[in-house]
């Protein structure tokens, strides 16, 4: 029997034992669709998993969430702001516990749009303060850009990038991380983990084992070393139901350099900018 053989009859046995002894991944939560107990809202024809916390007529507090795919688990804790504002928590279409949708409506356009949509149901009267992180401050500094008068005040926490020079940085950075992650055989195994991990799920829909496999992957590129979200020595163990996979690696494909660039601009040009 020649050595290649050897080899293979070794990984096969390896593999099998993986799908033996491996035990079954939690279950994927199911998003509204499926999940009728879930907080609701229906948004341009999306229905959104939405809280809101505070008295009916204060002042309106948006929070969007990172990602694109994240939801708003781990910002859970401003709803202590709720003692003065009415704070609302929504995960994005195609994202979170929200309703998944085609890959057409998975756009940055589209999330500007839903953004708005939401504020006129919400505040129609008055414009509103929005809390964005991550991702979710670059769609509030978009949007902040393109309806100045729909916003009150914009609180931003870590945005990702808000201008295309930028963005390129960001991305080259965290295309470096991920092949640090995977490229090496403690990755490579933790990868193929995942991966079967997700083979042995058993719904709740056509989109679970994709989100599992992407939250696995969120949570290991947080942990990085070279990914500072967390204090030396400390893990990052940021909160989440469920990451929409589609949505984190469509919405991303939507945006061009020209509207990363237009955010900015139409942020600077905010008339209450510098405005503290």
């Amino acid at each position: 029997m020649s050595w290649l053989w050897v080899v293979l009859i070794v990984v096969v046995a390896v593999v099998l034992a993986v799908l033996v002894l491996m035990p079954r991944p939690a279950p994927v939560l199911p998003t509204v669709t499926d999940n009728p107990a879930l907080p609701t809202l229906s948004v341009r024809g999306v229905r959104l998993h939405v809280q809101v916390f505070g008295p009916q007529g204060a002042p309106v507090i948006v929070v969007l969430h990172g990602g694109p795919g994240g939801d708003h688990r781990s910002l859970l804790p401003l709803r202590a702001l709720g003692d003065q504002y009415r704070v609302v928590f929504y995960d994005q279409r195609g994202a979170g516990l929200s309703q998944r949708v085609p890959d057409a409506d998975l756009t940055y356009a589209a999330h500007l749009e839903e953004l708005g949509a939401l504020l006129h149901h919400i505040s129609p009267d008055r414009p509103a303060t929005l809390i964005g992180h991550s991702w979710g401050a670059i769609l509030a500094t978009g949007y902040l850009g393109a309806h100045p008068d729909r916003v009150d005040r914009a609180i931003l926490i870590e945005p990702g990038f808000l201008d295309a020079s930028g963005m390129e940085i960001w991305m080259a950075q965290a295309n470096r991380v991920v092949r640090r992650m995977l490229l090496r055989p403690a990755g490579l195994v933790f990868l193929a983990g995942t991966v079967i991990g997700a083979s042995r799920l058993s719904g709740p829909d056509d989109d679970a084992a994709r989100d599992h496999i992407s939250a696995r992957m969120v949570h290991a590129f947080a942990n990085h070393p070279d990914v500072p979200y967390a204090c030396p020595s400390n893990s990052y163990d940021s909160p989440v139901w469920r990451i929409g996979a589609r949505s984190m690696s469509v919405v991303p494909r939507s945006v061009t350099r020209e509207m990363v660039d237009a955010i900015a601009a139409g942020a600077g040009a905010w008339p209450r900018y510098g405005d503290f």
